[in-house]
C-alpha cells in the first residue's frame, strides 16, 4: 500500500558576548599579548588555517593562567577546530593542576567533548567536577549525557536528585517527564506534569502527552485550563506559534487564528502562515489556505518546502491533480534534493495514472536515499499491484519492512506481494497483522477478503465481508 559537533563558526563564537553557565570571576585586565592572540586566532579560524590556529591557541593556554573567562574563550576556539587538532589540546589542559581542581573548568571541558561527540569522555570529565562539588548545573548536565548514552537508569537517578533539590524548576520536571514517556511510563509522566498544572509550559507538555496517548477529552479539559492562565498580550511569538498550533490540533480554530495572526517577527511569520493555512484547509477553505501557503513559500527553505507540499495537498483535495503536480514541479526545481517533495510528486503522478513518471521519481529518491522506506514501499507496491517485477518488488518492500516492521501500509504491501507470488499463507499472516487494530482504509479489508477467498476460508471471508458492509460504503458492483 502507498501512503501519503553542532557546528559553531569561529566568528560568532569568538566575538559574541555570552553568559556562561557558571558564575565566573571578574577577568583580569587583558594584556596586549592576549588581545593580539584573540584577533589572530579569529582570523586564522575564519581562513581555516587550523595549523596556525593550533599554535596560537597553545600560546593562549599559557597566557590564560587560571583566568576562567580566558579559558572559556579558548574552549570556544577549540570547538571550531578539527577534532584531531583540538582533542590533544583538551587533554593537555585537563592535566593542568588548577583545571583538575576546578569544577567550572571541568564543566566547560565536558561540553567541549560533547561538541566532538566524545560522550564518554564528557561524562568522565563532568563526574570529576561533581566529585569536587555536587552542583545542580553539573548534575543536570550529567543527566543529559546519560540520556545521550542511553543510560536511562542513571539519568533517572540524577533527575530525582535534582527534583529533590528543587521540584519547581521547569527544566527538571520537563526533561524527567520526557524520560518517563520514553520509558513507556506515560502515566507517571502525566502525573508529574499535572502536578504543575499552573505552569503554562509544563501544562502544554502535559496536553501534548495526552494527545499522543489518545486521551482527547483529557487534552481538551487541560487546554481549557491552559487558556485560562495564559495572557495573549504577554505571549512572545514563539509561544503564539506553539499554542496556536496546539489550538489547531484541538479544533479550536478561532483561538488558533487569533494567536497566529498576531505573529510579527522574522521567519516566524512564515511558520505562522503555514499553520494558518492548515487551519483553513481543515475548514475546507482551500482558496484561503493556498494563499497562505504561497505567502509562506517566501520563508526559509524548510518552511518553503512544507508550504509547497501543503499547497499541493490542497489542490489534490480539490481534485486539481494537475495543479498539484505543477506546484510540486516548481518546488522540485527550487529544491531538487528534497526527497519529500519528490515523493509527494510521485504520489500525485500515481493519482494521475502517470506511472512511468511516478517510478522515475521513486527510483531517484531510492538511489539518493536508500533508506527512504516510503519510496521503497511505494515502488514495490506499485509493481506488485500491477503484477510485474515481483522479485524486485518483494526485495524493496522487505527493505522497508525491516526499517518499519509495524507500519500498516508496509504490512499491507508485504501481504500483497506475497499474494501475487502465490504465498497465500504468508499473505494472510501479514494482512491480519495490518488489520489487527481497526483501520479507516477499506482497501486493507478488500485485500484481506481477496486473500481469504483465494485460500478458500469461506467463513473468515464472510466475516470480513460483513465488516466491510458495516463500516464502509459498499463499492458499486460489489456483491
Amino acid at each position: 500500500m502507498m501512503k501519503y559537533l553542532i557546528t559553531v563558526t569561529a566568528i560568532l563564537l569568538l566575538t559574541a558576548c555570552q553568559k556562561p553557565d557558571i558564575q565566573k570571576p571578574e577577568p583580569a585586565e587583558p594584556s596586549q599579548a592576549w588581545v593580539d592572540a584573540q584577533y589572530t586566532v579569529v582570523e586564522q579560524l575564519k581562513e581555516k588555517s587550523f595549523g596556525e590556529a593550533e599554535t596560537t591557541l597553545q600560546n593562549m593556554m599559557t597566557l590564560a593562567d587560571e583566568d576562567l573567562s580566558r579559558w572559556e574563550y579558548i574552549r570556544m576556539g577549540l570547538v571550531s577546530m578539527p577534532p584531531d587538532l583540538a582533542l590533544p589540546m583538551v587533554e593537555t589542559a585537563l592535566r593542568l593542576p588548577f583545571i583538575k581542581k576546578s569544577g567550572p573548568q571541568l564543566f566547560g571541558f565536558s561540553k567541549v567533548f560533547t561538541q566532538f561527540k566524545n560522550l564518554e569522555d564528557a561524562l568522565t570529565t563532568i563526574n570529576q567536577a561533581i566529585d569536587i562539588k555536587k552542583e545542580e548545573d553539573y548534575v543536570f548536565w550529567r543527566a543529559r549525557l546519560h540520556l545521550m548514552l542511553k543510560k536511562h537508569q542513571l539519568a533517572e537517578k540524577d533527575y530525582l536528585w535534582l527534583l529533590k533539590k528543587d521540584d519547581s524548576k521547569e527544566a527538571y520536571v520537563s526533561q524527567y517527564a520526557s524520560l518517563l514517556n520514553h520509558l513507556d511510563r506515560a502515566d507517571e509522566a502525566k502525573a508529574l506534569l499535572e502536578a504543575h498544572a499552573n505552569n503554562p509550559d509544563l501544562l502544554y507538555k502535559s496536553i501534548i502527552l495526552a494527545i499522543r496517548q489518545g486521551q482527547d477529552e483529557d487534552a481538551q479539559n487541560q487546554f481549557v485550563h491552559l487558556k485560562s492562565i495564559l495572557s495573549k498580550t504577554e505571549m512572545d511569538d514563539q509561544k503564539r506559534l506553539e499554542i496556536g498550533e496546539l489550538s489547531y490540533w484541538l479544533n479550536d480554530t478561532d483561538y488558533s487564528m487569533d494567536l497566529l495572526s498576531a505573529v510579527k517577527s522574522g521567519d516566524k511569520i512564515s511558520q505562522a502562515k503555514l499553520i494558518m493555512g492548515n487551519v483553513q484547509r481543515s475548514l475546507e477553505n482551500h482558496d484561503r489556505a493556498i494563499t497562505l501557503y504561497r505567502q509562506a513559500q517566501n520563508g526559509t527553505q524548510e518552511q518553503a518546502a512544507l508550504a509547497y507540499l501543503f499547497e499541493a495537498q490542497s489542490h489534490r483535495e480539490l481534485g486539481e491533480i494537475r495543479s498539484a503536480i505543477r506546484t510540486l514541479d516548481q518546488a522540485v526545481q527550487l529544491f531538487p534534493s528534497d526527497s519529500d517533495l519528490r515523493y509527494s510528486r510521485a504520489m500525485m503522478y500515481e493519482a494521475n495514472t502517470q506511472v512511468n513518471k511516478m517510478e522515475t521519481d521513486l527510483l531517484y529518491i531510492i538511489n539518493n536515499d536508500p533508506e527512504h522506506y516510503d519510496a521503497l514501499n511505494a515502488l514495490g507496491y506499485s509493481w506488485a499491484d500491477r503484477n510485474i517485477k515481483l522479485d524486485e518488488a518483494l526485495e524493496y518492500i522487505e527493505k522497508a519492512h525491516d526499517m518499519r516492521p509495524d507500519s500498516v501500509p508496509i504490512l499491507d504491501s508485504m501481504a500483497w506481494v506475497h499474494y501475487r507470488l502465490g504465498n497465500l499463507d504468508m499473505a494472510r499472516s501479514y494482512m491480519e497483522q495490518a488489520t489487527k487494530e481497526p483501520q479507516q482504509d477499506q482497501l486493507l479489508y478488500d485485500h484481506l477478503l481477496e486473500i481469504l477467498s483465494a485460500i478458500g476460508d469461506e467463513q473468515a471471508a464472510k466475516t470480513v465481508k460483513t465488516y466491510i458492509q458495516k463500516h464502509f460504503k459498499q463499492k458499486e458492483g460489489q456483491e
